[in-house]
């Protein structure tokens, strides 16, 4: 499999030559990484880009990287996550990420006696009367 290297802001740096092994992981809760062991060096905020077995193209951000020695040689472990995935993407703590500040609250709970479904109009809105239906 060929697997593009490209720099942070996007410059190519070529092909990875030697990926030993790699482990991609997409699960049910949101997780998407990439675990890549290569001979040469990855480096932290370089992004790795490949043409999945089924012909998508998958993107993934390296946030970490262990290099050792092996026969004179540099073997990297870089740790990736998916840039587009909300759960892993440059979020270490597990937490969902923020609601951006125009995004409306969604009220689950009616402790207070209204109806989460409805918005008031202003903050001194009073019920219409309900239309009788006669005598």
């Amino acid at each position: 499999m060929r697997y593009m290297i490209f720099d942070r802001w996007g410059n190519p740096l070529g092909d990875l030559p030697y990926a030993i092994k790699a482990i991609r992981t997409r699960a049910t809760d949101g997780t998407d990484t990439l675990d890549i062991t290569t001979i040469g060096e990855i480096n932290k905020d370089e992004r790795i880009v490949f043409k999945d077995s089924m012909g998508r193209w998958a993107e993934y951000l390296c946030q970490s990287t262990q290099t050792a020695r092996a026969a004179g040689m540099p073997v990297t472990v870089a740790y990736c996550t998916s840039p587009t995935c909300p759960k892993t993407a440059n979020n270490h703590s597990g937490k969902p990420p923020p609601k951006p500040p125009h995004a409306p609250s969604a009220k689950t709970d009616s402790s207070d006696g209204t109806d989460p479904t409805t918005t008031p109009t202003s903050a001194h809105s009073t019920p219409s009367p309900s239309p009788s239906t006669g005598p």
